[in-house]
């Protein structure tokens, strides 16, 4: 058998709509995907921030666009796919990164943040898998990859919110996966549990947190922003052609031990 060279992840061809792309993983995801070759369509709350972006792609040669929104709104997720969908003469790929939830004990949780929570966690990923769905059935072939975050793995202390919408996420996954995989569209998730990025610094400024994660992290420490990117790559590429319906999780084994007694 004659040497043969290992391939490169590549989505040359292929245009990514990317949420959360403001900055922190969202960000990280679109920087690795524009050197893999893909388009991009950024969105997150702040335009002015994406638009930085979008210039800051331009200077590397990458195609890239943006629209401002807050996915929490009415049809938001509809009307972004569509704008996205003009604006780079299609989509192949989405990406949903965005998150909400703070934590907050179940006696004080509110009915307006309940829905605030599911609105960002579960509702806009529906709307968005739904609409960019049907254009990638129609065409043959798609990839969708939702962040889906730890806390939709177990109960965790006042996460009575973010923990049932992250749950309702992973099972989204799995659903839309066996009914578009007819269609050659995938659908997975990300699981990363700690992951360095802005959302994380008030925790870092705690002496405690570094004790927290040596004693719940197997691997002792946390994901990068690029590892979790890496893995959304590997699932957007063409080398996942036969992952459907899967939660990857970048946990450092976090999973598989109980949280130390007294953790926070």
């Amino acid at each position: 058998m004659g040497f043969v060279r290992v391939p490169q992840l590549s989505l040359e061809g292929k245009t990514a709509l990317i949420t959360g792309a403001g900055g922190g993983l969202g960000l990280a995801v679109s920087q690795l995907f524009g050197r893999a070759g893909a388009g991009l369509f950024l969105s997150a709350r702040s335009e002015e921030q994406l638009r930085i972006n979008v210039q800051e792609f331009a200077r590397w040669g990458v195609q890239a666009s943006c629209l401002g929104l807050d996915l929490a709104a009415p049809n938001a997720g509809q009307e972004l796919v569509e704008y996205a969908q003009q604006s780079m003469d299609g989509v192949d790929i989405l990406v949903h990164c965005l998150e909400s939830g703070q934590p907050r004990p179940a006696a004080e949780a509110s009915p307006e943040e309940w829905e605030a929570v599911l609105e960002a966690n579960l509702r806009a990923a529906r709307q968005l898998s739904q609409a960019l769905g049907r254009h990638l059935a129609e065409r043959g072939w798609g990839r969708i990859i939702h962040v889906s975050w730890h806390d939709g793995l177990m109960a965790l202390l006042q996460r009575t919110q973010s923990c049932p919408s992250q749950g309702g996420l992973r099972q989204l996954t799995r659903e839309l996966a066996l009914e578009w995989a007819p269609h050659n569209v995938t659908v997975n998730a990300v699981a990363p549990v700690l992951v360095e990025t802005p959302l994380l610094d008030e925790s870092l400024a705690d002496p405690a947190f570094e004790p927290y994660v040596r004693d719940s992290v197997p691997l002792g420490g946390l994901a990068s922003a690029a590892e979790v990117a890496w893995a959304a790559l590997y699932l957007a590429s063409e080398e996942a052609d036969m992952i459907t319906g899967q939660v990857l999780r970048l946990d450092g084994g976090w999973a598989m031990k109980q949280p130390a007694p007294g953790s926070p």
